[in-house]
């Protein structure tokens, strides 16, 4: 991995595994993670080899002002896809035994069971992995697409631009 597309080919590849298997914890952890380290890749691609020299060079001097910005570049991608944040949950929650500086949104994960095979619509009980937010339950592998729909697009406009 080198730049931002082979970050994005990395989850283009999780997302195909996901696909196969939709009820891999591993691949969901896989995903998240690769989701949303991606606006990682792409906020230090907006800095030049030289600034990114002098920010190395004294990192201390930089910190305050490159966490600010970080922050600010992933807030205006999560903007465009709340999901994303979703991911970020998943992703510190599985990195870390406790969370101290990051507040997650996620309440529960939680791999489910289901009486029918996944071949069956969601109306039945099939298994799942099911993520509790904001008083709801919502599918893993809807949350997956969406985010892989907004990164294409991402990509897609960035190439055109």
């Amino acid at each position: 991995v080198r730049d931002s597309y082979s970050f994005f080919g990395k989850l283009k590849e999780e997302f195909k595994e996901l696909e196969l298997n939709p009820t891999s914890t591993r691949t969901a952890i896989n995903f998240s993670m690769t989701a949303f380290h991606l606006t990682d890749w792409l906020y230090w691609e907006t800095k030049t080899e030289n600034e990114i020299k002098e920010i190395k060079g004294d990192y201390k001097v930089f910190r305050n002002k490159i966490d600010k910005e970080l922050k600010d570049f992933v807030s205006q991608i999560k903007s465009s896809c709340p999901e994303i944040q979703i991911v970020h949950d998943i992703t510190n929650g599985s990195k870390h035994a406790v969370l101290v500086r990051h507040t997650r949104q996620v309440d529960s994960t939680e791999k489910k069971g289901g009486g029918f095979s996944l071949g069956f619509s969601k109306g039945f009980n099939i298994p799942c992995l099911l993520v509790k937010a904001d008083n709801k339950e919502m599918y893993f592998d809807e949350i997956a697409n969406k985010v892989m729909m907004f990164w294409e697009g991402y990509f897609k406009d960035r190439i055109k631009g």
